[in-house]
């Protein structure tokens, strides 16, 4: 046993402690920390920038809801290295979803049947590459449509009311 009412200082290059260490105050280390066998932490704050992983994949696994806070920024980017492949911003009461990259697409896919044995579809897609120009894969319902700009129908077309000009 090592008593002591002050700080116990050991000069050596390592330390190999064989057993568990119970600190009950504060543990301070002007250096890096390596647990290869993982840390368990009950809450976790970062007083830095960055997150990094030397390999592999990232995965947050939580009992409740994920919650992505940009205080005081408000855009949250998605990046492949350093090209912005998706931003959520907010700017007043309005929320973006933008696609950076030039010329690019945003595609809503998802799974058309039940379980496995569905087929994977293309819902949506939106050309940035044509400013913006839609392709849905199936019928368009709207409780209410006002076009301001050209029609263009290729195939057939059913309409049940048709008000032209207040007519």
């Amino acid at each position: 046993d090592i008593v002591a009412d002050t700080e116990i200082q050991i000069a050596a290059t390592t330390v190999d402690l064989n057993g568990n260490l119970d600190v009950s105050g504060t543990t301070v280390s002007a250096g890096k920390i390596t647990a290869d066998a993982g840390i368990d932490i009950d809450n976790i704050n970062i007083d830095g920038t960055t997150i990094a992983l030397s390999s592999g994949d990232l995965t947050l696994d939580v009992a409740g809801d994920i919650i992505l806070d940009a205080d005081g920024g408000g855009d949250i980017l998605f990046k492949d290295g350093t090209v912005d492949f998706f931003k959520i911003r907010k700017s007043g009461a309005t929320t973006y979803l933008e696609q950076p990259v030039e010329n690019g697409y945003i595609y809503i896919k998802g799974n058309d049947g039940n379980g496995s044995s569905g087929v994977n579809i293309t819902a949506l897609s939106l050309n940035m590459g044509a400013a913006g120009a839609a392709t849905f894969n199936s019928s368009i319902t709207a409780t209410s449509l006002d076009i301001s700009g050209d029609i263009d129908v290729d195939g057939t077309t059913n309409l049940d009311v048709v008000d032209i000009d207040g007519a």
